[in-house]
């Protein structure tokens, strides 16, 4: 899941994470898609990477 990846890779722990409520797993979801979001649209124009 993606979504541990993410997170772990920010310094949260496996089991912090997994310990999370249906809730706050749904707004750490959201808040990784819109920072991706964000990150894609920071790298438009960029050209392509070779």
């Amino acid at each position: 899941m993606y979504f541990l990846h993410y997170y772990i890779q920010r310094g949260f722990s496996l089991e912090y994470l997994l310990g999370l409520g249906v809730e706050k797993r749904c707004f750490y979801i959201a808040s990784m898609l819109e920072a991706l979001e964000e990150r894609k649209k920071d790298m438009e124009g960029w050209g392509e990477v070779t």
